[in-house]
């Protein structure tokens, strides 16, 4: 039978009960025609989202004997997991890869329901699903086991010159080693995550990627934390910083510096905590936030003064620290603070001449007047960052496949019932639909509408497989799925469409969905394209984004636009406002440049 006729399709107006008692009947029937038909009404009840558990239940059943006959045992396989039903877990266990024996494993199926994830990891190992064995042995608390696991991959990445990869297996070994007390090790594997993660950010930073720059140096951030060593989260938070604010991505570059402030404060790292401090001030002052360089400026002051007060600092480091106080408490108008450490430095110095000079310097800030004391930094709180870890791993060992990918989130303890079942549905159709992607189109397209059901970031992988397709239509789908999937990847995806102007108008309305602060440069990218359909879309969406630095990365396009493009642009953008647009030309309107004083007057209109 032809894979492509056993392809879940789009839920009609039937329902649910009635689709799974006629899918039933059409299993029933004998006729393979028939029965492909059969198996797409009970794929498509299960995805209704007003099915119930009985109706799962059955359409799950009527699907086993259904695949068998098809001789489709992984599918099959799949659903007796689902359904909890040991014996048939059992029979069909000889007909399957150990991956889906180990599945079973993972989830409980036999004995009684208890995990067997010792079985499953060795399972996963007879099929070389190291990532998945590793994870699997983690869960069951085995972590010596799961050590050399994570070693042996990290060995292979190596030689493969997966940098990134390798650098995320190496941590999972410091993570290990932590967990077994095991110093020495933890210590040897932390110099090479660093070593791999620094070479997979140049690498990325020179391919012009620069999400997986940034991917890579959130490992030396995550390696700080786990070792409790801020020297190694240092130049992952300075990297991802700069590398934010090349981007155009000013408040997240601040709220990063401001992070790691809070970080090596935490850390006891005083004087790097005075060091970030500075160049975020600069960065502040340079983007003309006064009030955000102020409160810079008084971290760098009272970091520094509290890295010159720690005990066994040599004095040849203290003095330094104490000037770089005074200096910035004087920028500030703090100038009583100024007075104290002036007479700090003072009292330190080790000759006349040093504290004449102190004195003289002291008596310049007699009777000033301080003026307002600005607020704390404080730290803007951001979304945890993904399990990279694990996650990237997982999906480097998945390759691209939908059904891989399910499983991962069937086997997540934090999934949703609804999650699982959308899961579920999106396992069997790639089982089912997989075999033939290169072949038939429409087997692309049906997985990529399952997929588009499931919106979380794991299936973003798939339908990155799927977006590469030889068949427009597959690719058509893509473009039209990618909308429903708010992270930046899916931009990055959208961008690597629009080359084709055949798509445009199929994407155009999931980049203008795709509205939010963390995409802002992506979406300037794609708001320069050509296309008459791809940049309307692109500036409709900046202008949907209430983050500061939307208005700004709008303002700057527009300036550096060409007198055409930017009549083009300023009428999508009238028809649809920004106001943080607004709010940049205001502060615009001052301008030295006169192409930005006269578009800033423009946009703020009389």
């Amino acid at each position: 039978m032809n894979g492509h006729k056993l392809l879940p399709g789009t839920p009609g107006a039937t329902p649910v009960d009635q689709l799974v008692s006629r899918g039933q009947r059409r299993v029933a029937s004998g006729d393979p025609r028939e029965r492909a038909r059969g198996i797409t009404d009970l794929l498509d009840a299960r995805a209704r989202p007003g099915a119930r558990d009985v109706d799962h239940e059955r359409a799950l059943s009527a699907l086993v004997p259904a695949l068998l006959a098809a001789d489709l045992p992984r599918p099959a396989m799949a659903c007796a997991i689902a359904l909890g039903d040991e014996r048939l877990v059992a029979g069909l266990g000889a007909r399957v890869p150990p991956r889906d024996r180990a599945t079973a494993a993972a989830l409980g199926v036999g004995s009684g329901g208890a995990p067997r994830l010792r079985e499953a990891a060795a399972l996963w190992q007879e099929d070389d699903r190291v990532v998945s064995a590793a994870r699997a042995l983690e869960r069951a608390e085995a972590w010596g086991e799961a050590r050399a696991l994570w070693s042996r991959l990290a060995s292979r990445l190596d030689d493969g010159a997966l940098s990134y990869e390798s650098a995320l297996a190496w941590l999972n070994v410091v993570r290990a080693s932590i967990r077994l007390g095991d110093a020495d090790a933890q210590r040897r594997a932390a110099e090479l995550v660093v070593e791999r993660a620094e070479i997979a950010a140049d690498a990325a930073r020179r391919a012009d990627e620069r999400e997986r720059a940034v991917d890579a140096l959130e490992i030396l951030v995550l390696l700080g934390r786990h070792t409790r060593r801020f020297e190694h989260a240092l130049p992952g938070y300075v990297g991802r910083a700069r590398t934010l604010r090349r981007d155009r991505l000013v408040r997240f570059a601040t709220a990063t510096f401001a992070e790691a402030i809070a970080h090596a404060r935490q850390a006891g790292d005083n004087a790097a905590a005075a060091e970030l401090a500075r160049e975020l001030a600069s960065l502040a002052q340079a983007d003309g936030d006064d009030a955000l360089a102020r409160r810079a400026r008084r971290e760098e002051a009272d970091s520094a003064r509290m890295a010159a007060a720690e005990t066994g600092r040599p004095d040849a480091l203290v003095e330094p620290m104490l000037l770089a106080a005074a200096r910035a408490y004087a920028e500030l108008g703090a100038f009583s603070r100024v007075d104290v450490v002036y007479a700090e430095l003072a009292a330190r110095a080790p000759t006349q001449a040093r504290r004449d000079y102190y004195a003289r310097a002291r008596a310049r800030y007699e009777g000033l007047t301080d003026r307002p004391w600005p607020a704390p930094l404080g730290v803007e709180a951001r979304p945890p960052p993904l399990d990279l870890f694990h996650v990237d791993l997982a999906e480097w060992e998945a390759g691209g496949s939908a059904a891989e990918a399910a499983v991962d989130l069937l086997l997540d303890p934090a999934c949703t019932i609804l999650t699982r079942r959308r899961a579920l549905t999106v396992q069997l159709a790639g089982l089912l639909c997989e075999p033939g992607l290169d072949r038939v189109p429409e087997a692309g397209v049906a997985l990529v509408s399952q997929v588009a059901c499931l919106e979380v970031y794991a299936m973003l992988s798939p339908l990155e497989r799927l977006s590469r397709s030889p068949h427009a239509d597959v690719r058509a789908a893509v473009a039209d799925a990618l909308g429903r999937f708010r992270f930046k990847r899916a931009l990055r995806v959208a961008r690597a469409l629009a080359v084709d102007p055949a798509l445009a108008p199929r994407l155009a309305p999931s980049i203008e969905r795709l509205a939010f602060a963390h995409g802002i440069d992506v979406l300037l990218e794609l708001a320069r394209s050509p296309d008459p359909h791809v940049a309307p879309a692109a500036l409709r969406a900046l202008a949907q984004i209430s983050h500061p630095d939307a208005g700004e990365a709008l303002l700057e396009l527009l300036v550096e636009a060409g007198a055409r493009a930017r009549e083009v642009a300023l009428s999508v953008l009238d028809a649809h406002p920004s106001a943080p647009l607004r709010s940049a030309a205001r502060r615009a309107l001052d301008s030295d440049d006169p192409t930005r004083r006269a578009l800033a007057a423009r946009l703020v209109g009389p």
